[in-house]
């Protein structure tokens, strides 16, 4: 066998492991997370009530760093020559 035809044996013979490489991962993808992959997951929706539940639970904490002072950064810029 001449050198060529080795090496082109070769070539071959790694094209189909990679052909079989590829057809694993796909069915690994599908077995994960559907036909889709991520793309078909939903986004999860916060309500209104939620996300207003959870801003007064953080203006809850943040009552203590700031202290008695209820001004805010920008009337303190506005109040400055």
């Amino acid at each position: 066998m001449n050198l060529i035809a080795q090496l082109k044996t070769e070539r071959d013979k790694a094209a189909r492991q990679v052909e079989a490489l590829d057809t694993v991962l796909k069915r690994l993808r599908r077995l994960n997370w559907g036909e889709r992959g991520l793309a078909r997951r939903r986004r999860r929706r916060l309500s209104a009530a939620g996300r207003a539940s959870i801003a007064a639970a953080q203006k809850a904490r943040w009552v203590p760093q700031r202290g008695s002072s209820k001004r805010t950064a920008t009337s303190r810029a506005l109040s400055q020559p």
